[in-house]
């Protein structure tokens, strides 16, 4: 199991990679960017662990450090100038994806096969648009879980 400490490193790591790639300015809709919140909310999670963690803490570092490998990949494809139209694309609909779910799962599964089939030009079945929104509306439950756990 990796110490705390060296989570911690890592993620302090990331947010320098991530205050790096910022934008100069702010864009009307946020001030601060989801990545930058997210990985100090992990951060503050991380100091607040015992020596001993339970499986739900274990499953919540999992998931933390899942998802900082995501934003690490694609801060530094940003900061090589790999970050490309179709990349942020795939960001922005995860967020409209988001949006939609857990409320309409169908709307979910039409738009995901349209902004692929039609802006990106990826054949999407209706089974695997199925399968990436059902993935998707289980990562937001356990989200959902970890934030209810927390308060």
């Amino acid at each position: 199991m990796i110490s705390k400490q060296n989570l911690k490193d890592k993620l302090e790591k990331l947010e320098l990679l991530i205050n790096k790639t910022q934008p100069d300015e702010a864009n009307k809709e946020q001030l601060f960017q989801d990545h930058q919140i997210n990985n100090l909310e992990n951060i503050r999670y991380v100091n607040t662990l015992d020596i001993n963690i339970d499986d739900d803490e274990r499953k919540h570092l999992i998931y933390i450090m899942r998802t900082s490998n995501r934003v690490w990949k694609m801060r530094n494809k940003m900061l090589d100038g790999d970050w490309n139209l179709e990349d942020i694309k795939l960001d922005e609909l995860e967020g409209e994806l988001r949006n939609l779910l857990p409320n309409n799962k169908i709307a979910a599964i039409k738009h995901y096969r349209n902004i692929m089939n039609e802006e990106l030009g990826k054949i999407v079945s209706l089974r695997d648009a199925k399968e990436r929104i059902d993935n998707l509306s289980r990562e937001m439950t356990y989200e959902q879980g970890l934030i209810i756990k927390q308060n």
